[in-house]
C-alpha cells in the first residue's frame, strides 16, 4: 500500500467544491454545481459547471468558461435555467440561460455586459406555469463616455465582495422564458432583498424597507403584489431583519428567516410565519434556542444557497438548517405546535438542501472534518452519498482528525473545543497553534479546514474552540460579549489553552495564535495583553474601532452595536477596546495579513497596527494581497490562497 503524503498548500488546486443541490419536480434527479480552481489569469481563477445525478450516475451538463451556477428546474422538469458569468480584464458578462434538462446547447435569454447594461443576476426562479422567469438585478445602462467619478449620497454605498453600488438599486424583474426585454416589476429608492412567488403564480412577495431610514435600520418588512407588477402591499410590522421568503402550498402563509433584535445582533435567527394577507408574526423556533442557518467556518467550500425555510407537501412542516454546537444539520418545525425535529444527524456540516415536491426525498450536500462536501440523497430507504469528487484525492493524504474536548470555564459555563495532533510527531507536548474563528457569531466544528491540516502537517497541534459569543450554544451564550469584547471571550480562549497544556498536548513554551476578522481582532487583543504566545498571525483584522466605524462597509452600525454607541459620544470605550491602544505591550512577533480590497475590515486597520509596531521597533511583517477582499481565505484567487497558507505556516515555523 502506497504511503500517504502530507497535505500541502498547492492541494487547493485539486479540490472540487460541490454546492447548490436542486432536486427535480419528480424527485428522481438532482442538479448541482461543481467548482474548482483553474490556471486562468495571473493568479488563477475558478470554473463552475452544472452536473446532474440521475439513475445512479452523475453527468456534467455545462462546459462553458467561467462560472455556471444557480441551476433551477422548470416546473415540468424538461428545462434548466442557470446563470453564466465570466470576468476577464477586457470584458465581463452575466447571462441568464436555459438548456434542455438532458443536456445540449444552452441559449441566452438575457445578457448584461460590462460597459453597456451591466449588473448582477440573482435568485432566478420559474413562474409556476413555466412561461416566465423572475430574478433580482441591479442592472444599469452605462453611457459611452460616462465619468468614473463616484458621487456618494448614501451611507450604504459599497459591500465587501460586491463593490460599489452607490448609483444602483436592486429590483425584481420578469422575462419571458424565450427571452426579450425584461420587465421591471418594482421601482424606487429601495432594494429588494429576497422574493418568492405564490404557488398559483398570481402573487409575488418580497423583502424591503421602503422608508428613507432604510440605511440606518436593520428592520425589514414583507410586501405582496401581483406577480405581473403593481402596487406593493406591506403585510408586516417587523422589529428586525428578514430573509429567504417561502410561500406555503395553500398560499395562506409566508415563512421566512429572521429575528426581532431582542438581544440585538446576538438574537437567534429563527423560522417565522405570517399570513399572506398580513397579521401577527409567529416565531416557530423560539424554544429551539439555536441559530437557524449554517454558521460553521470552513476554508474549503464555495457557499451554497441556504433555502431555509422549505415547506413540506402538506404545509405542516418547515425544513431548515441549524447550527448546534460544532455540527449543522437539517431540522424541521411543526407549523402549528412549534415542535422541532432533527432530520439529518451526525458530526458534520450540511451545506445546502432541497426537498422534492411530494416531500419524500431530500437532496443535500454534506462535509465533515475529513471530507469535502458531496451530494447526498435521503428518502424512506435511508441516506446515500451519491458523489465522490474528492474521495480519491483525499484518500492519498495523511489527514488529522479533530478530537473533541470540553471544560468548565472559570464562571462555570461549559466551553467546547477540538484539538488536531500532528500525525508524525513523537509522544509528548508539541508546539501548538490556537485558531480563533470570525464573526463573532459563527462557530468552528465538523468542517474540513485545509489551513488546519497544513499546520498539523508542519508539526503543530491545532487548537480551536467556540468561546463565548459563538453561535450554536444558545442566545445567552452568544449575547455575552457585545459591548464587552476582550473580556469573557479572551478568558475562554486562554482557559482553553490552559486545558490543552495541562492535558500534555501543547508545549506551553511554543504556542502560537491566529485568526481572521473577529479572530484577527482577538489575535491583536491577545498579543497586547499577554506575552504567552511566541508567534502570532493576524488576518483581515480590526485594530482601531474608531476608524473602523467610518471605513468598514458595516462599521456604522456594527461598531455601534458591538462596541456601544458612536465613537464621538463613547470615545473612552472605543479607545479602551481597540487593540492598537496596547501596541506598546506587544512582545509577540506578529505577521499581519490583509487584502487591499477588504471593505469589511479595511486594510487601514492592518496598516495602522503595522506602523505602530514598526514605530515601536517591534518584530512584525505585513503581507498585502492586491485584488482580494475579506474572503481571501475562502474564495481568493488560487495562487493567493496558496501564498497565504505558506506565509502562515512559515511564520510559525520560524518562531515556534
Amino acid at each position: 500500500m502506497a504511503k500517504k503524503k502530507l497535505p500541502v498548500a498547492e492541494d487547493i488546486k485539486e479540490l472540487k467544491f460541490v454546492t447548490d443541490p436542486q432536486i427535480s419536480p419528480d424527485g428522481k434527479s438532482v442538479l448541482f454545481v461543481v467548482t474548482q480552481a483553474v490556471d486562468e489569469g495571473k493568479n488563477g481563477d475558478y470554473k463552475s459547471d452544472i452536473w446532474r445525478f440521475h439513475r445512479g450516475k452523475v453527468r456534467q451538463l455545462t462546459f462553458r468558461e467561467g462560472r455556471n451556477t444557480s441551476p433551477r428546474w422548470s416546473p415540468d422538469g424538461k428545462t434548466i435555467l442557470f446563470v453564466s458569468s465570466r470576468k476577464i480584464e477586457e470584458k465581463s458578462y452575466t447571462r441568464l440561460m436555459i438548456m434542455p434538462a438532458d443536456g445540449g446547447e444552452a441559449r441566452t435569454i438575457l445578457e448584461l455586459e460590462k460597459g453597456k447594461t451591466e449588473g448582477k443576476i440573482n435568485g432566478p426562479k420559474w413562474t409556476p406555469d413555466g412561461r416566465r422567469i423572475l430574478f433580482l438585478s441591479d442592472m444599469k445602462k452605462r453611457e459611452k463616455d460616462e465619468s468614473d467619478v463616484k458621487v456618494i449620497r448614501r451611507i450604504v454605498y459599497r459591500l465587501n465582495g460586491e463593490g460599489y453600488f452607490h448609483d444602483k438599486r436592486t429590483h425584481l424583474y420578469s422575462i419571458k422564458r424565450n427571452g426579450g426585454k425584461p420587465t421591471q416589476l418594482t421601482s424606487g429608492e429601495f432594494d429588494v432583498e429576497s422574493y418568492a412567488i405564490s404557488k398559483d403564480g398570481s402573487k409575488a412577495a418580497f423583502i424591503a424597507n421602503m422608508t428613507e431610514e432604510a440605511d440606518y435600520t436593520l428592520v425589514r418588512d414583507i410586501f405582496v403584489m401581483p406577480a405581473t407588477g403593481g402596487k406593493p402591499n406591506k403585510i408586516t410590522e417587523s422589529q428586525g431583519p428578514m430573509q429567504a421568503l417561502s410561500w406555503s402550498p395553500d398560499g395562506k402563509k409566508i415563512a421566512y428567516r429572521g429575528h426581532n433584535l431582542r438581544r440585538r445582533l446576538a438574537t437567534n435567527t429563527g423560522i417565522w410565519t405570517v399570513t399572506s394577507n398580513g397579521g401577527p408574526l409567529a416565531e416557530l423556533t423560539k424554544k429551539f434556542d439555536r441559530g437557524v442557518g449554517n454558521h460553521l467556518g470552513s476554508d474549503s467550500r464555495m457557499n451554497s444557497p441556504d433555502p431555509s425555510p422549505v415547506w413540506d407537501a402538506d404545509g405542516k412542516w418547515l425544513h431548515f438548517l441549524a447550527t448546534y454546537g460544532g455540527a449543522c444539520n437539517i431540522y424541521k418545525v411543526n407549523t402549528e405546535a412549534g415542535a422541532v425535529e432533527q432530520v439529518t444527524k451526525g458530526d458534520r456540516s450540511v451545506e445546502g438542501f432541497s426537498l422534492s415536491r411530494d416531500g419524500k426525498t431530500l437532496a443535500y450536500t454534506s462535509m465533515d472534518a475529513l471530507s469535502l462536501a458531496e451530494l447526498c440523497v435521503k428518502n424512506d430507504e435511508g441516506e446515500r452519498k451519491v458523489t465522490s469528487f474528492n474521495d480519491g484525492f483525499l484518500s492519498e493524504l495523511e489527514l488529522s482528525a479533530p478530537e473533541k474536548f470540553s471544560f468548565k470555564a472559570s464562571d462555570g459555563v461549559e466551553v467546547e473545543g477540538w484539538v488536531m495532533k500532528p500525525q508524525r510527531s513523537k509522544s509528548g507536548p508539541v508546539p501548538a497553534v490556537v485558531e480563533i474563528h470570525g464573526g463573532p457569531r459563527t462557530a468552528y466544528g465538523y468542517c474540513f479546514m485545509l489551513e488546519f491540516q497544513l499546520l498539523v502537517a508542519a508539526g503543530f497541534a491545532v487548537v480551536f474552540t467556540n468561546p463565548r459569543g459563538s453561535t450554536g450554544y444558545g442566545e445567552e451564550f452568544a449575547a455575552t460579549i457585545p459591548k464587552n469584547y476582550g473580556n469573557r471571550d479572551y478568558k475562554d480562549i486562554m482557559e482553553a489553552v490552559d486545558h490543552v497544556v495541562k492535558s500534555g498536548i501543547a508545549d506551553e513554551h511554543r504556542l502560537g495564535v491566529t485568526g481572521g476578522s473577529y479572530g484577527g481582532y482577538m489575535t491583536n487583543w491577545i498579543v497586547g495583553h499577554t506575552d504567552r504566545f511566541k508567534a502570532a498571525v493576524t488576518q483581515r483584522s480590526i485594530s482601531n474601532w474608531y476608524s473602523f466605524f467610518g471605513s468598514s462597509d458595516i462599521g456604522y452600525y456594527f461598531a455601534e452595536e458591538e462596541v456601544g454607541g458612536v465613537p464621538w459620544e463613547n470615545l473612552t470605550h472605543y479607545v479602551e477596546n481597540s487593540p492598537i491602544t496596547y501596541a506598546k505591550n506587544v512582545k509577540t512577533p506578529l505577521l499581519i495579513i490583509h487584502s487591499e480590497e477588504d471593505y469589511r475590515c479595511p486594510i487601514e486597520q492592518g496598516e495602522q497596527l503595522f506602523v505602530a509596531l514598526k514605530k515601536l521597533r517591534k518584530e512584525t511583517m505585513m503581507v498585502r494581497f492586491p485584488g482580494e477582499n475579506h474572503e481571501l481565505s475562502r474564495s481568493g484567487k488560487p495562487r493567493h490562497r496558496i501564498e497565504r497558507h505558506n506565509y502562515i505556516v512559515n511564520w510559525f515555523k520560524k518562531y515556534l
